[in-house]
């Protein structure tokens, strides 16, 4: 009995531990009212939100599954960025026969431009969901901040990428579109 409470007790101490390790979030949180946004906020806003209602109602579940959705979001992204200024960059593969692709725009640094800053989120989704969590939202905010940067410099090269092929069966895979 004093080995099992001693086994316990280091299991709820490991536990505990992997808790604070892994979920809790340092400083405090904010309370208070928010400051009301910007007008510059609100198109933002206004613009993510209507992203997500594209991708994720509009389109709705794409994959490979739903291929023809999959294909019609990576038309919508590579448009958007088209029209934002960007020359888009397909990564093609082939899965079964099938072509998957990434999308990749960039805007040169000034001072370092082989140092490259990835900003990336993927437009596939899970089997049965359109997926406005995972990854509506990454979609549309790497597809947003995209948009800001088109024309703005940085000293580095910023590099967004929308990718496909995220979530199962390819999630952790060489047919993983991040890969």
């Amino acid at each position: 009995m004093i080995r099992l409470a001693k086994l316990l007790g280091i299991l709820l101490i490991l536990v505990i531990g992997v808790w604070f390790l892994m979920f809790q979030m340092p400083g405090q949180n904010y309370s208070g009212q928010l400051l009301p946004l910007q007008e510059e906020e609100i198109t933002l806003q206004k613009s993510l939100q209507q992203d997500i209602q594209t991708i994720a109602v509009d389109l709705g579940i794409r994959n490979i599954t739903h291929y023809e959705n999959l294909n019609k979001t990576r038309n919508f992204l590579e448009n958007s960025l088209t029209q934002a200024g960007y020359e888009v960059k397909r990564q093609t593969y082939k899965i079964n026969d099938q072509s998957f692709y990434n999308l990749a725009v960039e805007r040169l640094g000034t001072e370092h431009p082989e140092e490259i800053v990835l900003i990336g989120g993927h437009y596939d989704s899970a089997f049965s969901s359109p997926g406005a969590n995972d990854n509506a939202t990454g979609a549309a905010a790497t597809l947003e901040l995209a948009k800001l940067f088109a024309q703005k410099s940085a000293k580095r090269t910023i590099r967004f990428v929308e990718f496909t092929n995220e979530e199962p069966p390819f999630f952790q895979t060489e047919n993983m579109g991040s890969f």
